[in-house]
């Protein structure tokens, strides 16, 4: 009969990374929607929601968008995001487009 050790010799425990920038990965989604509202006296249509998630801290920013063009994505993105938490390290697109 074989005695077989279970047991791991473990070195020096490593610390876990401290978060230092809140905003560093993300998490990008849209969805379809074909809302049609009014906003400071012109109706627009909205035809998707563009949605944004820190992975961290699990905070969501929702945004209506017209047209699903790459223009229209970056000005979105760039007004909501990247002016408020700068640079990110991961994003995450859940659909490529």
């Amino acid at each position: 009969k074989t005695i077989v050790t279970r047991t791991l010799l473990v070195g020096f425990l490593k610390l876990l990374p401290i978060l230092y920038i809140l905003w560093r990965d993300i998490s990008i989604n849209y969805v379809t929607l074909f809302l049609k509202l009014r906003r400071a006296g012109r109706s627009v249509k909205y035809e998707f929601m563009l949605i944004i998630v820190n992975r961290f801290i699990k905070i969501q920013y929702f945004v209506l968008i017209e047209r699903l063009l790459t223009e229209e994505l970056i000005e979105k993105f760039i007004n909501h995001i990247y002016i408020f938490y700068s640079f990110l390290i991961t994003i995450i697109f859940n659909r490529g487009i």
